[in-house]
């Protein structure tokens, strides 16, 4: 009996509305002779979606070379193949330049049978630890995400962006020459929030300072990142926890290079958050500002109460919160000269961190690197790790460097 292989093939064109907009693509499927192993490309540092230049109406988004989706395949009976690879492939991807409006996308994901009905989910961005895919798919919001300067957006597939679709076919008696063509929609499952930032003319105000970083809090237990799910049913991401129960209410971002506040031209800064209805719910937004020279810090806080469904956290929307800086504090701002250090463990504890710019950070040091996550064998073995509990108490620091 003939086997073929599938090759998915995706052309998509990406747009996120400020209420969303679905993306289109096909694959097709192609008779192969040998199967192709995919290796080097896991994890999720290779995933480089960004967005475009906005308009009135839409945010364009785009693929960068190196983006992937993630890919199952059944039949009425078992899973065919589990979480392969399509990886973006460079030398069929339409356009060029910052980014590709549209994307080709190849992944080999086993043998075919004639006369079989199948069954595929795709989703973006490929997650190594994504599960079996049966009724759920495992996914990861960081609750501290990078962005590398003012207006850029490369980050928001490796911050936690997720897109999700599902498709079916049956193959012919005979599988000689098969080679048919699908179509398919991508929905974005995560919420987007776009700082769109400016600083209020006058004297004593912030203008020419740079915004370091923002961290976004929501109330207690309404958890915006973390290890989330998504339901493969009912279609909906929702933030669990995971094994370690890791579960925020607050998220930073990082900007490495900070976004000089301007009075005449706004910037913008992106963050990755999980979908959530706070209609009427207050929020609180800290920005990390730093002077021109280098010599002064300040925190600027606002508390933002949501009032709309515009900015309700929806899935797959983007939410523009349009911040004026003032120049004085007062109402819903508030200013302080020094800020609690960043809490580098505040995603779980780890044995090494890197910062991506000066400034004052803390972690938990009670904690034996991973923590519990980071334990061999337990809980009965007594050679494989040096301890069976992570937890210390240390009584001296040294730096070393």
């Amino acid at each position: 009996m003939k086997r073929v292989y599938i090759i998915i093939t995706a052309i998509i064109t990406l747009s996120l509305i400020l209420s969303c907009e679905k993306e289109s693509g096909e694959f097709s499927i192609n008779e192969k002779g040998t199967k192709i192993n995919f290796t080097g490309v896991f994890g999720t540092e290779t995933t480089k979606t960004s967005l475009g230049t906005p308009s009135s109406t839409h945010i364009p988004v785009l693929w960068k070379v190196g983006d992937h989706l993630g890919l199952y395949l059944s039949d009425f009976n078992s899973m065919i193949t589990s979480n392969v690879v399509a990886l973006l492939d460079k030398e069929i991807g339409v356009g060029r330049g910052p980014g590709f409006s549209k994307g080709s996308f190849n992944s080999v994901v086993g043998a075919l049978e004639p006369s079989t009905q199948y069954f595929m989910k795709l989703y973006y961005p490929y997650y190594e630890r994504a599960g079996s895919g049966s009724y759920a798919i495992e996914h990861s919001i960081p609750s501290i995400q990078t962005q590398s300067k003012a207006s850029n957006s490369e980050h928001i597939g490796k911050s936690g962006a997720f897109g999700y679709s599902t498709l079916s076919f049956t193959t012919p008696s005979s599988l000689l020459n098969y080679n048919p063509s699908f179509d398919f929609t991508l929905d974005h499952k995560t919420s987007f929030v776009w700082f769109y930032l400016t600083a209020q003319e006058g004297s004593g105000g912030f203008e020419g300072w740079r915004v370091k970083s923002i961290s976004l809090t929501t109330p207690e237990e309404r958890w915006i990142a973390g290890e989330t799910s998504f339901n493969t049913t009912t279609h909906e991401l929702s933030v669990l926890g995971g094994a370690l129960d890791k579960k925020y209410n607050k998220v930073s971002l990082n900007i490495t290079t900070g976004i000089t506040l301007s009075s005449t031209e706004a910037e913008s800064a992106y963050m990755v958050v999980a979908p959530i209805s706070l209609v009427g719910q207050t929020v609180k937004i800290d920005y990390l500002l730093e002077s021109a020279d280098g010599s002064e810090s300040r925190i600027v806080s606002h508390n933002r109460t949501l009032s709309s469904s515009s900015e309700a956290f929806k899935s797959g929307e983007v939410h523009r919160f349009t911040e004026v800086i003032p120049v004085n504090e007062g109402g819903s701002w508030s200013f302080s000269n020094s800020a609690e250090p960043i809490d580098l463990s505040f995603s779980g504890t780890s044995n090494s961190y890197i910062v991506s710019h000066p400034g004052d950070y803390s972690f938990d040091a009670t904690v034996i690197g991973n923590g519990e996550a980071g334990l061999l064998g337990l809980p009965t073995s007594t050679t494989q790790f040096h301890t069976d509990n992570p937890a210390i108490s240390p009584t001296s620091v040294e730096l070393v460097w």
